[in-house]
């Protein structure tokens, strides 16, 4: 919290959160009905997306960044990299699909899995060959992943999943860009 941006950003966010609860606790017909969180399947479906999201979209979005700017990589190289989360991602799909005739915790639990081992292996001296495979492997998981969420909780949202999606992809983003803006400029 150096910056004043980030602090007028936080306080703007900490009011916007207050403003939708009130308003959700005292609305006849809120944008969220409290009512939802009660249900089981419904609570844990939007905690198990909002911990996808962190281990998903966060290396999505900040991977681009990294490699050009600490790594040196040119743009056709890492478009080329991340051109291959495409190939995990078509192959998960029909992976989940083959999973679907079991338990949909093991495809979860082995998404889960090798999404934190794969993001665990990145270096800052890793070779393009490295990224491709963990970036490949990374989307496999993430759309084995989702399916089983999908299957293990039948009443999430589209709205409340993308809100879910967004709000935490914010949180992580800032944190890793402060950790790593910080560990430079030591």
């Amino acid at each position: 919290y150096q910056s004043n941006e980030i602090i007028v950003a936080t306080g703007l966010a900490g009011v916007a959160l207050y403003v939708f609860v009130a308003h959700s606790i005292t609305t006849p017909k809120p944008f969220l009905s409290p009512r939802l969180l009660m249900d089981r399947n419904y609570a844990l479906g939007f905690v198990l997306v909002t911990i996808f999201g962190m281990l998903n979209f966060t290396p999505m979005v900040l991977l681009p960044q990294l490699l050009q700017a600490h790594a040196g990589y040119p743009d056709s190289l890492i478009g080329y990299i991340i051109s291959w989360r495409g190939l995990g991602a078509v192959l998960g799909f029909f992976l989940s699909n083959w999973l679907g005739r079991t338990d949909p915790r093991y495809g979860m639990i082995a998404g889960f899995a090798l999404q934190t081992r794969t993001v665990l292996e990145w270096k800052c001296g890793i070779a393009p060959r490295g990224l491709v495979c963990s970036d490949t492997i990374r989307d496999l998981a993430g759309s084995t992943c989702l399916s089983a969420i999908r299957r293990l909780s039948s009443r999430l949202e589209e709205g409340l999943e993308m809100l879910s999606r967004n709000v935490n992809i914010a949180f992580i983003m800032t944190k890793l860009l402060y950790e790593i803006h910080d560990a430079y400029r030591q």
